[in-house]
């Protein structure tokens, strides 16, 4: 009917982020919209899109629902986004949706995992996997869980359940290859991809992740030939972002940006390979001002209104609050613009917890808001344990608080937004030391190192490791050159695996000195000290490298991919953020140990 089809076009303008097209849509429509409730749904569409959640709760909740599913969903997806867990549950306590709705039934699972109910949380996810198979999102939930509740070995036999409840072959292998992908075990899909009797039973998504695969091995010839086939089915758009991917790590920059103009899935938060063609481009003005997700941008007008600041100059005003987002790495190197905001005027910023102090001794004239981040679903329980959220959209980044304090600046921006500030003549990148250690704790940690030969620090990953991020990290195998160094080596992986530190004890043996007695997670003003204490730091792009540079010890950032080799921005490899730091960017781009050779 023609409702149907306006409202049919209605959805895909809104997933272009032209919310104002779609707003002109339904007001042009001669025949009105029957019955109401479809008007009252394109209405709460566009206030989603526009970020203004609270609105499209309150318009939600004007009448009463009939609480058929289409409404479920609208609904239990606002009050997600503005963390409201203990109304998700109360709702779909009160009706009658169950599995058969998987949505609703992954809301019921995030909301019960937030809240701290792990019993309940459980059983919701195993119900879900049983009764949807090839639902990825109940898997990578249990997966999670599982390692929470510290019984990882559960995965396993779910995935032989799942894979036998497929009805056919083709279901199996795409339900096989899509959890093996998730459980990081790359080796296992290469196998069905390299066995004839399996090979040819697979379906579109098992090539998809086979693609996956061969890119993370950077058998990019093979993973093309996979991404082939993928035309006409559900998985071309990601297909094609994958291609997208393989011309940007084989340094094909024009034809990589080109095909993600011609490929791109409407209205992308972020389109990672622009960003960082961008920035290899040396364009940082286009790059750093599309760091802000639309979305984000979105949710902050909505909350703060005409105060809201994301693509700006950063003018000089009576007081301005920063809200910091990502990991402690990320709001390392952005502390770097603080100094200038403070010149600015008065600066309020959140922190980490775990940052206080540190910035504190650091920036004496801001005001620092230490406030927890929601960051994913491993952090469990984190609205039941922690102090009280912000009541809207930007719930995840700041407590009520913080909220309070942010709302009485002049103007509030986000973390990201601060990319741009590093462009300036005269006052940008790159940054001098300005994170001081406390000069106490680094005597402490010189004395405990003693003073025979330098000591080079050492980290190859991040603690978050899946196998899409695994191509930006090492292994332990690929720091062999550095062998060569005459030098002590102190691990600075925190988590560093007891495999991982027998590679270590082999490469350098009498060498390597772990800090097990030392927190060097959670625990930032020891973190600094050590990495100032030591001659250099060695690694992957990780929060102790930024750490490092701006503390200001010398440090080389190893960039296995060129998705951050844009940092070395002169021919001595001088990283574009710290002084201190210089980037050894991969040569060969589909070696990822390339960017390692003996030290000079």
């Amino acid at each position: 009917d023609q409702n149907g089809y306006l409202e049919l076009a209605h959805e895909m303008v809104l997933r272009t982020g032209r919310v104002d097209a779609a707003r002109r849509l339904v007001e042009g429509h001669d025949g009105g919209l029957d019955p109401p409730e479809r008007l009252r749904r394109l209405e709460v569409a566009m206030l989603t899109a526009d970020g203004d959640l609270a609105a499209a709760r309150r318009a939600l909740e004007a009448e009463r629902p009939r609480r058929h599913a289409r409404y479920s969903r609208q609904y239990i997806s606002v009050l997600a986004g503005l963390g409201d867990a203990a109304g998700i549950i109360d709702y779909l306590d009160s009706t009658a949706h169950g599995l058969e709705d998987p949505e609703l039934a992954v809301h019921r699972f995030d909301a019960l995992a937030i809240l701290g109910r792990m019993d309940e949380a459980l059983v919701v996810v195993e119900d879900g996997l049983r009764a949807h198979p090839r639902n990825g999102a109940f898997f990578q939930r249990y997966r999670d869980l599982a390692a929470e509740l510290g019984e990882p070995a559960r995965v396993d036999d779910v995935l032989i359940e799942l894979t036998s409840v497929s009805t056919t072959m083709d279901e199996q292998l795409d339900v096989l290859t899509a959890q093996l992908f998730d459980l990081d075990r790359i080796d296992e899909i290469l196998e069905i991809a390299g066995d004839p009797q399996l090979s040819w039973k697979v379906g579109p998504i098992g090539h998809y992740n086979i693609a996956r695969a061969r890119y993370v091995r950077r058998q990019c010839d093979e993973a093309e030939l996979a991404i082939d086939r993928l035309a006409g089915s559900v998985r071309v758009w990601d297909g094609e972002m994958l291609r997208s991917l393989i011309s940007f790590v084989r340094g094909v920059f024009v034809s990589a940006l080109d095909h993600r103009r011609r490929h791109r899935r409407p209205g992308p938060p972020l389109d990672e390979v622009e960003y960082h063609v961008r920035l290899h481009q040396r364009d940082y003005d286009a790059a750093f001002g599309m760091y802000v997700a639309e979305e984000d941008e979105r949710r902050l007008t909505a909350v703060f209104g005409e105060r809201a600041e994301v693509r700006s100059s950063f003018p000089a005003v009576a007081s301005r609050a920063v809200i910091v987002q990502g990991g402690p790495g990320d709001e390392i190197q952005l502390a770097s613009t603080y100094p200038y905001l403070g010149s600015q005027g008065h600066l309020i910023a959140t922190c980490d917890p775990r940052l206080e102090s540190l910035f504190r001794r650091s920036f004496p004239g801001a005001d620092l808001l230490p406030a927890t981040r929601a960051r994913s679903r491993r952090h469990f329980g984190f609205l039941e344990d922690g102090p009280p959220r912000a009541a809207n959209e930007l719930y995840d980044l700041l407590t009520h608080d913080a909220w309070r304090q942010v709302d009485a600046c002049n103007r509030v921006a986000l973390g990201r937004s601060l990319q741009q500030l590093s462009d300036r003549p005269n006052g940008g990148s790159p940054y001098n030391a300005y994170l001081p250690p406390d000069p106490a704790l680094v005597d402490g940690m010189r004395a405990r190192l003693g003073a025979q030969h330098p000591a080079i620090g050492l980290v190859w990953r991040s603690e978050f490791n899946d196998a899409m991020r695994s191509i930006h990290y090492l292994t332990v195998d690929e720091l062999a050159p550095l062998t060569t160094a005459d030098a002590r080596i102190v691990c600075l992986q925190h988590d560093a695996t007891l495999e991982e530190r027998q590679g270590l004890d082999r490469l350098f043996p009498g060498r390597v000195r772990y800090l097990d007695d030392l927190d060097m997670r959670d625990d930032f003003e020891v973190a600094a000290a050590m990495v100032a204490s030591l001659d250099a730091v060695v690694g992957v792009g990780t929060t102790i490298v930024e750490l490092a540079g701006a503390v200001g010890t010398p440090a080389v950032l190893i960039q296995p991919t060129l998705f951050g080799a844009w940092r070395s921005t002169a021919s001595s490899g001088s990283d574009y953020w710290c002084r201190s730091a210089r980037v050894a960017a991969v040569g060969a781009p589909t070696h990822r140990d390339a960017g390692v050779s003996p030290p000079t």
